[in-house]
């Protein structure tokens, strides 16, 4: 199967900018409140990353059905996402617990020296469980994920993706069967970004696996003057979405439905800066580059384990930092690039480790696909 190694690299920039996001806007944008400016919200904007995954999701699951019309692959794709998300989350909710159990989790002293009380004081503020942590990583974050009994908030993503996952099967089947996908898959969209605008980016991923399957993302780059035209396309976008949010707000409140907010503008960029990469040949080479390639293949465990080195590492140095008297404009540049490039040697540890399993995982989907 030929790969698409920008789609990769895009979802690995995607997860290092999630990175950025929480271990400088979150944790010191109180303390330093010009890392919450308009100007670093593309940069810093670790929401938005996440709406990004669910529509390379929706593409990566459905592109191998449009491509060669096999229901089965994309059946032995969906069958083995829960195995894929399922490892990673065991792993990193049984060291949090450990880390629990050990006290060598410092988020809640680390909250009152930086005001987050509201965000890194309410992250794993119970009693640790070994029962409760095993239970909340192979069901409750997948169904029942909650604040107050997550070993891992920043996992709240994962029951969105298990679901969508299934409604891209769902709507395999349906196509399979339908002579003008694009048009279902179009009226689909429609109706979840009014009802369910997350789902919506699911269905918008599956709109860009058709298209790329059909080559049209290939003939946007062979356009001349292409760059210049996806440029001033992406520029109007980002002026609009930095600078312009509240306007839009009145604007979507008076002329159109109230479900749809000044939120929904998060969703409708994060489709365009996906369009853009597809369709941009510069880009393209960018995101299919080898360090982009790499964060591509550490992007879920890069995600994953970033709460890990937050509440133990991260936490630590803030407290120890902050008790010398030297916790200033300096040191948290060197605290936050610090938990960063820890982070990424973690992923990069635990990625040889989740080939293996991948491997053994597909390889067993696939004999028992073929053993029916």
């Amino acid at each position: 199967m030929d790969r698409n190694h920008e789609i990769d690299g895009l979802r690995g920039w995607a997860a290092l900018v999630v990175i950025f996001f929480h271990f400088f806007a979150e944790i010191f944008g109180r303390m330093f409140p010009y890392l919450h400016s308009p100007y670093l919200n593309f940069v810093l904007n670790g929401h938005l990353m996440v709406l990004v995954f669910f529509i390379l999701s929706g593409d990566a699951l459905s592109y191998s059905f449009f491509r060669d019309k096999d229901i089965r692959a994309t059946a032995r794709i969906a069958t083995a996402r829960y195995f894929r998300l399922a490892l990673p989350i065991l792993i990193s909710c049984m060291l949090v617990w450990l880390s629990m159990r050990t006290m060598i989790t410092h988020n809640l002293d680390a909250a009152s020296v930086v005001h987050r009380e509201d965000w890194l004081g309410n992250f794993i503020d119970f009693a640790p469980s070994f029962t409760g942590a095993l239970k909340y990583s192979l069901n409750g974050v997948f169904f029942h994920h909650a604040l107050k009994t997550s070993y891992n908030p920043f996992l709240w993503p994962m029951a969105i993706e298990l679901m969508g996952s299934l409604l891209v099967f769902v709507n395999v089947l349906i196509l399979s069967r339908h002579r003008s996908p694009l048009v279902v898959l179009c009226v689909e969209a429609v109706y979840f970004f009014v009802f369910s605008e997350f789902y919506f980016l699911f269905v918008l991923g599956m709109i860009f696996g058709y298209l790329r399957s059909r080559g049209t993302f290939a003939r946007l780059r062979a356009l001349k003057a292409n760059w210049l035209f996806l440029a001033a396309f992406l520029f109007i976008g980002l002026i609009v979405f930095t600078f312009w949010k509240q306007p839009m707000q009145s604007l979507f409140t008076t002329v159109t439905f109230d479900r749809i907010d000044a939120e929904s503008l998060n969703f409708l960029w994060a489709g365009l800066i996906v369009f853009v990469v597809y369709s941009s040949a510069s880009l393209a080479r960018f995101f299919g580059n080898a360090l982009s390639r790499f964060l591509g293949e550490i992007s879920f465990p890069l995600y994953v384990f970033q709460f890990n080195v937050l509440v133990t590492f991260t936490s630590f140095l803030i407290v120890v930092t902050d008790a010398s008297g030297r916790l200033n404009g300096r040191t948290y540049w060197i605290i936050a690039l610090s938990s960063i490039a820890v982070t990424v040697v973690v992923a990069w540890a635990f990625r040889f480790f989740e080939k293996k399993y991948l491997s053994f995982v597909n390889g067993k989907i696939r004999t028992a696909m073929v053993e029916e």
